[in-house]
């Protein structure tokens, strides 16, 4: 029998803590040896990796992990390289607005 995740919701950094389950797009602003701090204009949050690859600062990143209190736990990281910030948040504020009919 296959153990299915449960699904990571998207949301901004300050609602974290509503769910188990993440998904965060913001820039990286602070690294160290094993975390990174993400900011995504409203909230920052921390980043447990466990993956080889780091992150530079200033990089666009999308986290997808648990959360463990007020940081993420990382499952998958992708650097988003020539994503427009901007235009993501309002895509993602029409889809929330869709979601809530």
């Amino acid at each position: 029998m296959m153990v299915r995740r449960a699904p990571a919701a998207v949301v901004p950094i300050r609602d974290i803590n509503l769910h188990s389950r993440v998904a965060i797009v913001g820039a990286v602003t602070a690294v160290t040896e094993y975390s990174f701090t993400v900011d995504d204009g409203g909230a920052h949050v921390e980043v447990m990796q466990t993956e080889d690859t780091q992150p530079d600062i200033k990089d666009i990143v999308r986290v997808i992990g648990r959360t463990q209190g007020d940081s993420i736990e990382a499952e998958s990281i992708s650097v988003l390289d020539g994503l427009n910030i901007d235009l993501y948040k309002k895509g993602i504020e029409v889809i929330g607005r869709y979601h809530a009919l």
